[in-house]
């Protein structure tokens, strides 16, 4: 691959879905993805480039197939493998044309790819909360009507902050409330309801972001 060289992000290089071998591997495929036939390399072309096992190699591909990085596919005469990247996390340059087509890395591609994985580890980890498994039907679907608010204002909602905010509606009293006005102010937050002052919705927002010093 004389003349060629990755480009990749910090929020490539900081992507917690992906192991380290994971990302290494990625970056192979997306270099070898740029030649005429595609990345036809097989699990010895990886076991010889990385020091790893055959073994370690299939399983690292199938890995990123299964969480959408990569995807294969084997062609109808000789039945070789074809791998090809997905989502355009890197680019490889050779005097500024890129994999796709001289396409250049979209920054907000690339951001709502890693945090639709983000969300999925979240939305996950929701189900074996321990506090949220105990709430009723409705008190379920109000909080998940509140984490599609937080979604449309582009506010991540990650498993710590599940915990924090589920700790609070239970420290409130268990009061379905809590959410709705969380809905219905547009809230980054849950707020004891008792201390909120019913002619300003902002006011508890904007008073624990002084208070406790960080914003949801």
């Amino acid at each position: 691959m004389d003349g060629k060289y990755i480009v990749f992000t910090h929020e490539f290089i900081r992507c917690k879905s992906l192991t380290f071998q994971e990302k290494i591997m990625y970056l192979e495929i997306a270099s070898l993805s740029s030649t005429e036939l595609g990345c036809i390399a097989s699990n010895g072309h990886f076991e010889k480039c990385f020091g790893i096992s055959k073994k370690s190699a299939s399983n690292t591909i199938s890995s990123l197939i299964k969480k959408g990085f990569i995807e294969s596919k084997l062609t109808n005469r000789n039945h070789t493998r074809i791998l090809s990247i997905k989502n355009g996390l890197v680019s490889t340059e050779d005097g500024g044309v890129s994999i796709k087509d001289g396409e250049t890395i979209d920054t907000k591609t690339l951001n709502k790819t890693l945090n639709k994985s983000t969300s999925s580890k979240s939305e996950d980890y929701l189900l074996k909360n321990k506090l949220y498994l105990q709430l009723s039907d409705i008190e379920k679907e109000l909080y998940q009507e509140y984490l599609s608010i937080r979604k449309s204002m582009k506010v991540k909602t990650t498993p710590k902050i599940h915990d924090r905010l589920l700790d609070k509606y239970f420290e409130y009293g268990r009061n379905t409330l809590v959410i709705e006005k969380a809905i219905t102010g547009n809230w980054k937050d849950f707020y004891n309801i008792n201390n909120t002052n019913s002619n300003n919705t902002k006011q508890p927002q904007e008073h624990y972001s002084q208070s406790r010093g960080y914003i949801v």
